[in-house]
């Protein structure tokens, strides 16, 4: 019953389109490593046809526009977002939960005092993406020799994609952690 409220229908399909993404671009790479061992060219080289922006791309891009634009429609419609009743400072949601882009950072704030959670992990974090051009300084330019900033983010992805996952599926009433299976071990959904 969690996973399919509609508040958590974008979560699912991020952990869906992740992985998805995740194994397209391992497949790609494994054949583009394949074919330089062989002594060719990668996959991208070989369709290197110069379109123009007007109008090929200006099409392209306008097709894709209302076609996402239909598709958000007929979701906004099918799905019936719910809409809660208006804040109150009498009574408050529990457990009340940030939007899905700051699960992480709420889900940090469980863990840590509020400026280590808050201020210094994210902190060093963007830094340490911000600084990962500069400490990784190989001269190369092929993708099988950035081994470093390949990992850096990968980490990085996942840690905010875990942290967000805890957030929404695994936390109950007052940020105790549940499982999402447990129906009325801590309360009814």
């Amino acid at each position: 019953l969690i996973v399919t409220k509609p508040d958590n229908v974008p979560i699912v399909a991020m952990v869906f389109l992740m992985g998805y993404f995740t194994w397209l671009a391992t497949y790609k790479a494994v054949q583009n490593d394949d074919r330089m061992r062989e002594g060719k060219p990668p996959l991208e080289s070989l369709d290197n046809e110069k379109v123009l922006v007007w109008p090929d791309l200006v099409y392209t891009e306008m097709i894709c526009m209302v076609a996402l634009t239909v598709i958000l429609l007929v979701w906004s419609i099918v799905l019936m977002a719910p809409l809660e009743e208006p804040a109150s400072s009498v009574k408050t949601p529990n457990p009340s939960k940030a939007p899905w882009y700051f699960l992480g950072l709420q889900e940090m704030l469980t863990m840590f005092h509020p400026m280590v959670a808050g201020v210094l992990l994210p902190g060093i974090g963007m830094g340490g993406l911000m600084l990962a051009p500069y400490i990784d300084r190989n001269p190369s330019s092929k993708p099988e020799d950035s081994k470093f900033a390949i990992s850096l983010f990968t980490i990085f992805l996942m840690a905010c994609a875990t942290l967000t996952i805890i957030g929404s599926f695994f936390r109950g009433p007052g940020q105790l952690f549940i499982f999402p299976w447990a129906k009325g071990l801590f309360f009814e959904l």
